[in-house]
């Protein structure tokens, strides 16, 4: 016993959040009991630890400008159109939303992640997502944000 399997599944939540979707490939190897553990709960282990540690792998958000139709992402309703293809039907509008946390249970975030780090154009949203956090990073310091 590794001693991970037995923390509180709260605290266990937390500490997983902060992993990478492949970290969690290494972590199941650790240990038998810990393997049973993660296996068990990996989809909802794998969506936090997007949420927390890898944001641009989520399929973005539609567009919405001032005084303008909203237009949906065309990603997001991809992914919707893929998921309900698999039996999960989801929503992309505010009542039912996959972003709420309220359906993101039925995704399969484990396989999402494996598909989504390995697409060029992610890796290609990776690269942006980081220089914005240095713009935004930059725009706090001089004082405009």
């Amino acid at each position: 016993m590794t001693g991970l399997e037995a923390l509180p599944w709260p605290i266990f939540h937390i500490l997983t959040s902060y992993l990478s979707p492949k970290d969690f490939g290494t972590l199941l190897f650790l240990s038998k009991p810990l393997h049973a553990t993660l296996i068990r709960n990996i989809d909802k282990l794998v969506y936090a630890s997007i949420r927390e540690t890898r944001p641009h792998l989520l399929p973005s958000t539609p567009i919405r400008l001032a005084g303008r139709e909203e237009r949906r992402s065309t990603e997001e309703e991809y992914w919707v159109s893929e998921w309900a293809k698999g039996g999960i039907q989801l929503g992309v509008n505010d009542e039912s939303n996959w972003r709420s946390g309220q359906d993101a249970d039925q995704i399969p975030w484990t396989r999402y992640a494996r598909e989504a780090t390995r697409c060029p154009s992610m890796r290609n949203r990776r690269r942006i997502w980081g220089i914005a956090l240095q713009l935004e990073e930059l725009a706090e310091r001089a004082g405009y944000l």
